[in-house]
């Protein structure tokens, strides 16, 4: 990224092997008005769950209460429970969901009402004008958001490794999405429970592709995005 953009500040919320909070990812990003928000990720899934009937056991069970009570008996299956690796693999990117605006639209107000404060006056995040201004902001951060996940899975496909597409997340805690006053995406580069996927994302070559993928989606989005709209709240150049 830093050798593509070199024009470009380019901020990390960690350089190594540290675990900083998800939330102070996105506090990290919206303090340093940045205006996009990339986060690389690897999935996993649980494994895949077996039963069969290995025969037969009797079962007690009673009807009836007290002095009425009668015993009874009945044949049920036994079952032996098997797991193996989930065959799920591939590459996914996610978007934090649209019909969620308002949760993201409330951190993109946050940062709207303290770049404005740095100003002449600190406005009041409650009048209807800068709340319609914040849902602007915010529609114009998923179209940008959804624009950069396409580009990714786009070059993903074009690869040869699995593209699963665009998704959207609503979950409460996806901080990364929902908390990042910018545009914002989740590459989920592959399932590391997925013997295939584990082998390529651990690989020079695998890693080398991955990062050329983004690198190429972000080349294809900053052009795109210069050309068609403004840059951002801040107008800022960080990244």
């Amino acid at each position: 990224m830093e050798q593509a953009f070199p024009d470009v500040t380019i901020l990390y919320t960690r350089t190594k092997d540290t675990y900083p909070a998800i939330k102070a990812r996105a506090d990290y990003a919206n303090t340093h008005k940045g205006d996009l928000f990339i986060s690389i990720h690897a999935n996993a899934a649980p494994k895949t769950r077996h039963s069969r009937v290995i025969g037969y056991k009797t079962e007690v069970y009673y009807t009836r209460k007290g002095k009425k009570k009668i015993r009874h008996t009945r044949r049920v299956p036994k079952y032996k429970v098997t797991y193996t690796d989930n065959p799920t693999r591939g590459t996914e990117t996610y978007i934090w969901a649209a019909d969620r605006d308002k949760i993201k639209g409330d951190f993109v107000s946050e940062r709207m009402a303290g770049e404005v404060n740095d100003g002449e006056y600190a406005p009041d995040i409650n009048d209807p004008e800068f709340k319609a201004k914040s849902l602007l902001w915010t529609k114009r951060y998923f179209n940008k958001s959804l624009l950069l996940a396409k580009l990714v899975q786009k070059e993903v496909a074009k690869s040869g490794h699995l593209s699963r597409g665009v998704k959207q997340r609503n979950e409460k805690g996806i901080w990364v999405l929902q908390a990042t006053a910018m545009p914002s995406i989740l590459v989920e580069t592959g399932y590391i429970t997925h013997s295939s996927d584990e082998v390529y994302l651990n690989s020079k070559k695998g890693q080398d592709q991955m990062a050329t993928e983004i690198v190429n989606a972000v080349k294809q989005y900053r052009i795109a995005t210069q050309q068609s709209q403004p840059q951002g709240i801040g107008q800022s150049a960080s990244q």
